[in-house]
């Protein structure tokens, strides 16, 4: 299936479906201004289009209608948006919150066969991601309402509060370790060293092929011994050995004096 969303100058041009979903998604956020809106309701399509500005319900009753005469089928979604510090301050763009908090949120679902409910934020033009935890998702805005019905009047005070708290961090590229993670690892770097030391264990590094040897005071040529154990595999000799020894390792050089032969 593909659909026609209009491009630069004018001009149309044939796009996939989760193209176009995710193109239409990305035209509400940049062509509808985002504001707070405090007034109980939802604002009517047209009315969000003829201001050119609407809350988070607002645009997301926008993009249900807009999906829904498409022929796609799309509902309505409530729910929590939690915003973390990032570990990192952008470069570019916006810096980005500075403290974990959450708010309420809405945002619109649309179904693809396939790939089932997919939750699009209008509201950032992204899709939604871990960020979104849904409380209703509804064909109409009215029924993801918490409370409705009649009461009589009466004195009441309502108030509330939402807090964000991290339970675990764990090591990621922007953040690995946290000081306290850093601290025991030098602790347990500590402990091995002292293990190897008591060994006498003695570790050597090189990026040249390295032969060595268990005889004291003898070196090993190493291309002779690369190729004697390429002609015959089964034949490896004893002294070329890449194990970490307590005694002398001979290395030899291209350029060194070909040295005695190790016992095979």
């Amino acid at each position: 299936m593909s659909y026609e969303l209009g491009g630069s100058r004018g001009r149309r041009e044939p796009l996939r479906t989760v193209d176009f979903i995710v193109r239409l998604n990305a035209q509400l956020a940049q062509e509808i201004g985002y504001v707070i809106r405090m007034e109980p309701g939802v604002q009517t399509p047209e009315e969000t289009l003829g201001l050119g500005k609407g809350s988070c319900r607002d645009t997301s009753w926008l993009l249900v209608q807009v999906l829904r005469h498409l022929g796609f089928a799309a509902r309505f979604v409530s729910g929590y948006l939690i915003q973390l510090k990032p570990d990192l301050v952008a470069v570019d763009g916006p810096a980005g919150t500075d403290h974990d908090f959450t708010d309420l949120h809405a945002w619109c679902e649309v179904y693809l066969p396939g790939a089932g409910w997919i939750g699009l934020d209008p509201t950032s033009g992204l899709l939604a991601g871990e960020s979104h935890i849904p409380l209703a998702a509804t064909p109409h805005y009215a029924n993801a309402a918490p409370i409705s019905g009649m009461a009589s009047f009466a004195e009441v005070a309502f108030d509330f509060d939402m807090t964000v708290t991290r339970v675990a961090e764990h090591p990621r590229i922007t953040k690995p370790f946290s000081d306290a993670a850093w601290a025991d690892l030098n602790a347990l770097g500590h402990k091995v060293d002292e293990a190897l030391a008591a060994g006498d264990v003695r570790l050597t590094m090189g990026g040249e092929p390295t032969g060595l040897c268990r005889a004291r005071h003898k070196t090993v040529y190493a291309e002779r011994m690369i190729m004697r154990s390429l002609r015959r595999p089964s034949r490896v000799p004893r002294c070329f050995l890449a194990v970490v020894t307590p005694h002398n390792s001979g290395r030899c050089w291209p350029r060194s004096a070909s040295p005695s032969a190790c016992p095979a």
